[in-house]
């Protein structure tokens, strides 16, 4: 597991997709990811323009995330992760201080333990809204919104590994598809 799926929890970090304008192209596409890859079904979704998720309701981000928890529980699970991380880094930086005999530390060691657990916690908590967020994601997602606004097909993929990630992507390509993806 990398440091990514550690943190957020989830299994498929990264969302590939490609667009297609026709939909006999997007479907040869499906079959030969689901052949070629053995990928499981959450992974991998076929969008048409005539999808009954409107491209701009909030059901459509909703629809393209794999993990069945969804965003919220992505969310609390990177916070809760980076939030501990910071303060334990914080409990680091407090003992460093106190063996170096730091005389601010020394003075008041109550409220500098305090002090170092707030300052690595909120670091932490502001880390995971970094990785919350994910504008790669978003960037994915508005282009699949785009193109089924358009009228044309989109192929989302949600690889687990990095050669799923590789073969996603040339299968893709392969079929002739515009191939955007998330870091």
């Amino acid at each position: 597991m990398d440091m990514k799926s550690y943190i957020t929890g989830e299994r498929a970090v990264t969302k590939i997709a490609g667009i297609f304008r026709d939909e006999d192209d997007a479907r040869s596409a499906v079959s030969r990811l689901k052949s070629k890859m053995k990928i499981n079904p959450y992974q991998i979704k076929l969008m048409s323009p005539n999808d009954e998720h409107e491209p701009d309701s909030p059901s459509f981000s909703r629809r393209l995330e794999p993990e069945s928890r969804g965003i919220a529980g992505t969310v609390m699970r990177t916070h809760l992760t980076t939030g501990a991380l910071g303060a334990f880094a914080g409990l680091v930086l407090y003992l460093a201080l106190v063996v170096t005999s730091n005389a601010a530390v020394v003075s008041s060691p109550g409220i500098s333990l305090f002090v170092a657990l707030m300052v690595g916690t909120l670091g932490g908590l502001i880390l995971g809204g970094l990785f919350s967020l994910r504008p790669d994601h978003a960037l994915v997602i508005e282009s699949v919104r785009q193109a089924m606004k358009s009228g044309n097909w989109a192929v989302v993929v949600h690889p687990t590994s990095r050669r799923q990630l590789h073969e996603a992507s040339r299968t893709l390509q392969k079929h002739h598809a515009d191939v955007v993806r998330s870091l």
